[in-house]
Formats: structure tokens, sequence, C-alpha cells
């Protein structure tokens, strides 16, 4: 069975401004992440630890990107799944500059 976990907003904030104050004292304005497309474990099998993923899909990193350009103009739904955009993005520039 899952066990939920409490993710304080607070903690995220924190983290985030951190994380990204780092990034811009080792990078700069930008990085470079020298990869595009990546493989994404669908929903219902990502967090079901007790069985092999059966199908994976492919994301790209551009078009998520793309897509966290556009927030302003998004829906209150397309802004909270921007979050699962952004943790792909975050993902990548996390295992490009830690090499």
């Amino acid at each position: 069975m899952r066990e939920p976990s409490v993710v304080p907003i607070d903690v995220l904030e924190t983290a985030f401004r951190t994380i990204v104050a780092h990034l811009r004292e080792i990078a700069g304005d930008d990085v470079l992440v020298e990869v595009d497309y990546y493989w994404s474990i669908p929903e219902e099998a990502a967090y079901d630890v007790y069985r092999e993923p059966g199908s994976l899909t492919i994301g790209q990193l551009s078009e998520c990107v793309d897509h966290l350009r556009r927030l302003a103009d998004d829906s209150p739904a397309v802004l909270s799944y921007a979050l699962v955009w952004l943790g792909e993005v975050l993902m990548a520039i996390g295992r490009t500059v830690v090499r």
C-alpha cells in the first residue's frame, strides 16, 4: 500500500530559490542540455514499484520548455500540470550540471 508524502510548499519555494541561485552562479543565464528526447513512464506505472513498467512513451524537453514559456496564457489545470513539465526539465538540467 502506498504511504502518502506531505510536501510543504514553503520547503519547495525555499529549495527552488536556492537551487536556481546556485544554477545561475555555475551556469549563467542558460544551461545547454545536449539531449531533447527522453523516456517517460506513464503515471499509473511510475508509482507502482511492485511491477515493472510495461510500456514507455517518449517525451521532449524542448516541448516542455515551450509549454513553460506559455504558462501565463494557460488555464489552472494546465498550470498545475506544468509541474510535470518543470520536473522533466529540472531533471535533465540536474543530470547535465553535475557531470
